[in-house]
């Protein structure tokens, strides 16, 4: 694969299909993409739902690395649109007391059966064009049973899987996250 890829010099073909898209998006989508008003809608539970504007941000993204380092790829100024929400405990009324021992602790629902909510993106452009999205159901929190890591597995789920031991199990909660 490397040889051929040496032959027909695909990667040069991808890089210089990713360089113009760069030298656009630097150009003009970016000022475009900078102009749009977005708003988002969260909806949860029965009813319930709350709105945010959508702020601006230009924090570096993930970096992705090939093998070639990067070689030949243009730099580019990062763009997106966040906002933030928070959603009651999904403990219920349980106060989280990070016991190791799980006393007091009551399991949460898998991920199928998790409560969820869903979101609703409205984007305006400057010249008045309206884009709306729903995203699907997506769960807000759940409980994965992990196998431990031994020896002493009680210690490590705690300590390194940031679980809660019980039952001879290792209980792990996941949780909608960026």
């Amino acid at each position: 694969s490397m040889l051929l890829s040496s032959l027909t010099d695909s990667r040069g073909a991808l890089v210089a299909a990713y360089d113009r898209e760069v030298v656009a998006w630097e150009e003009s989508a970016r000022g475009r993409f900078s102009a749009v008003q977005a708003n988002i809608t969260a909806r949860w539970a029965t009813g319930r739902h709350a709105s945010r504007r959508m702020q601006p941000s230009e924090n570096a993204e993930l970096v992705l690395r090939d093998s070639e380092h990067e070689q030949g790829l243009l730099a580019y100024h990062p763009l997106s649109y966040m906002a933030s929400f928070e959603f009651e405990s999904y403990y219920r009324g349980q106060a989280a007391n990070g016991s190791k021992d799980g006393v007091g602790w009551e399991p949460l629902p898998n991920r199928s059966r998790a409560r969820r909510v869903t979101f609703e993106f409205a984007l305006r452009s400057r010249n008045g064009t309206l884009s709306n999205f729903v995203t699907p159901p997506l769960p807000l929190a759940w409980e994965e049973t992990v196998r431990a890591r031994t020896p002493a597995p009680h210690d490590k789920c705690h300590r390194e899987q940031h679980g809660t031991w019980r039952d001879q199990h290792c209980h792990i909660v996941k949780r909608l996250d960026d």
